[in-house]
């Protein structure tokens, strides 16, 4: 069954010691910060803008009129103080109708080609690395500074979620809809600095067992599951840091419509097979998931039928299955 925001339940859960699997989307890399912003439909857009960019080189589109569509798309920049504000508000609601999200991955995919992994890459790790993530936390979260009172408290998600997975020994897996390693960086900030961020109790519990993360995709998945070893299922595919050789190979990144039904023609495919397990046998916590994924959706419903299990959708806004 799935229940929303049963916070009693949920710590009835935790009481009683039950294995866990955390379902993580976009929406735990969400941040005060004003620079920067890794939302899903964010990288919709640059991405999106960078096909545009293409086309017009190769169609030759006067630059002017590419620098309309620009200012159509730019939601947050569009004021009615432009000379041209009702023209682009028309153009902005032409643009989301009839280039919704998936139709958006769809046409980057024909123009851009392999080069849209590099791109998602530059737009991930060029906003967000494992030094800004470090500073933020040391300025907000460490025993010294978190009691203080602040405006923001950037990247709170992101460290809620590390320290519990350093805290609750019953985590059994981790399952990504991100194509980034943060939540990896963010729980090896912790461990790393742990007489910084945890108290002397909770030292104690940590010092009891080795974790060691792991992040899992492609022809990979089919890595050993251990007590010592906690893994991160990218069920969408990984894109590593620019620091790490790019893997394209085996590693398939989930970005459009023609990914979602290359997988389901597959009823035994390794994202899928991940999802329905997980959903299906343990204790899931889904946090920061956008639930309008179809996959998303198609493997709750599916593993409805196991009454043993519990879905927590963490979550903003009420959400119906």
């Amino acid at each position: 069954m799935t229940q929303c925001c049963s916070f009693t339940a949920l710590e009835h859960d935790l009481r009683k010691r039950k294995q866990v699997v955390l379902f993580v989307g976009a929406g735990i890399n969400t941040t005060s910060y004003p620079d920067i912003n890794m939302s899903w439909d964010a990288l919709m857009e640059t991405l999106f803008c960078d096909a545009l960019r293409y086309l017009t080189i190769e169609k030759d589109i006067p630059a002017v009129e590419l620098n309309i569509i620009r200012q159509g798309l730019n939601k947050d920049g569009l004021s009615n103080e432009n000379q041209h504000f009702k023209e682009l508000l028309k153009i902005r609601d032409c643009l989301e109708y009839e280039f919704p999200p998936l139709i958006k991955a769809s046409v980057i995919k024909e123009i851009l080609g392999n080069n849209y992994i590099s791109a998602i890459q530059r737009f991930l790790y060029s906003q967000c690395d494992k030094k800004l993530i470090r500073k933020m936390f040391q300025e907000t979260y460490t025993l010294q500074n978190r009691d203080k009172v602040k405006d923001t408290y950037p990247f709170y998600t992101l460290y809620t979620m590390a320290r519990f997975v350093i805290l609750y020994p019953y985590v059994k897996a981790i399952v990504s809809y991100n194509y980034d390693n943060f939540l990896k960086v963010a729980i090896s900030i912790l461990l790393d600095s742990k007489e910084e961020y945890f108290t002397s109790e909770e030292l104690k519990r940590i010092n009891t067992r080795n974790l060691v993360i792991q992040d899992i995709s492609g022809f990979l998945y089919n890595q050993e599951m251990t007590n010592d070893i906690l893994s991160i299922y990218h069920v969408h595919g990984y894109i590593q840091p620019p620091s790490e050789s790019l893997v394209i190979g085996n590693n398939q990144i989930v970005l459009s419509m023609d990914e979602y039904h290359e997988i389901e023609k597959d009823a035994y495919s390794w994202p899928t097979a991940t999802q329905l397990h997980f959903l299906s046998h343990y204790t899931c916590m889904l946090v920061g998931c956008r639930l309008q994924t179809q996959r998303l959706r198609e493997c709750c419903i599916m593993s409805s039928i196991a009454e043993m299990t519990t879905r927590y959708i963490i979550c903003q806004q009420k959400v119906v299955l």
